[in-house]
């Protein structure tokens, strides 16, 4: 297959290349500022093109491609999410798919969306600071799935959870307790009681690869754990794992704020695709941290 991935130098997209580098398929991978960091030997089995997806044309080497599945993670300025880069991201994505939908023979269209989709459920400021984000993702999705309806291409939406592992960003949760343990540091955490489902970027990648062969109907899918991990058991996990006696760090929360909890609804996953993640938060974590050192 000739699979097009946008966003590859991305968490998610640049983890995936270096999944499909391993199989047999044919691979354009568009970067917009900076092109991934992967060895030589892999690299030649990827066509990277530099594109801006602002822009109105696209290169035509990426037509000529006749790409087949489109992978699209792309999403520039996060963690920006104010209403002009929403807006510009969802106005980008569309042009960008629309372009190639209507000149290439495009079978499946993949698209990462985001947990934050059902913070319409939570009221108050955690809402209220990815509220743009939330609508352009949701309307990128309506009209996607207008344009796929009209040519009969398969859309897969999925809302993808709290992914980590290699390469994540270094002020997020996972990678900045990591850091502050091997400089034998206490991590400075606001609430400890915080659950979120958690899942780890082999397990993303391993299924985003799965589907290639797969045939599914367009829709909104789940892609999580289907389990709530806090904090806390996120810290305890790490103290064991280097070895810190438990009384070098005194868990205790800075705050207590109210939370709702929301974890992916895996069951439509298994029914139509037979998946369930490999990886625990123990299995993956001990993976990121190997990863790490």
């Amino acid at each position: 297959m000739r699979i097009l991935v946008t966003g590859s130098s991305g968490f998610i997209g640049k983890n995936f290349i270096e999944f499909l580098i391993k199989s047999n398929h044919e691979i354009l991978a568009i970067y917009n500022k900076h092109k991934p960091r992967i060895s030589e030997k892999k690299r030649s089995k990827v066509i990277f093109i530099k594109h801006d997806l602002n822009k109105k044309k696209i290169d035509k080497k990426i037509i000529n491609f006749r790409p087949e599945i489109i992978y699209h993670f792309a999403w520039q300025g996060i963690p920006n999410f104010d209403f002009e880069i929403s807006l510009q991201n969802l106005k980008s994505s569309y042009i960008f798919i629309k372009q190639i939908v209507n000149v290439c023979n495009i079978k499946k269209i993949i698209v990462s969306g985001s947990c934050f989709e059902y913070y319409k459920k939570i009221h108050g400021e955690k809402y209220e600071k990815y509220r743009y984000f939330i609508n352009a993702k949701k309307s990128l999705y309506s009209l996607l799935k207008v344009s796929c309806d009209k040519k009969n291409i398969s859309l897969g939406w999925f809302r993808i959870f709290f992914v980590y592992g290699k390469g994540q960003r270094k002020k997020s949760l996972i990678p900045y307790i990591i850091r502050s343990m091997k400089l034998n540091k206490k991590p400075n955490i606001l609430n400890l009681s915080d659950k979120n489902d958690y899942i780890h970027i082999s397990d993303v990648c391993n299924f985003f690869q799965m589907i290639i062969k797969k045939k599914f109907d367009t829709g909104i899918y789940d892609l999580g754990s289907g389990k709530l991990t806090s904090v806390k058991q996120i810290l305890q996990i790490m103290i064991s794992k280097f070895k810190f006696k438990k009384n070098e760090f005194i868990l205790k929360s800075h705050r207590n704020t109210k939370n709702t909890f929301i974890k992916a609804d895996i069951n439509k996953l298994y029914k139509k695709f037979g998946w369930k993640n490999k990886n625990d938060i123990y299995k993956g974590l001990n993976i990121t941290i190997n990863d790490y050192n």
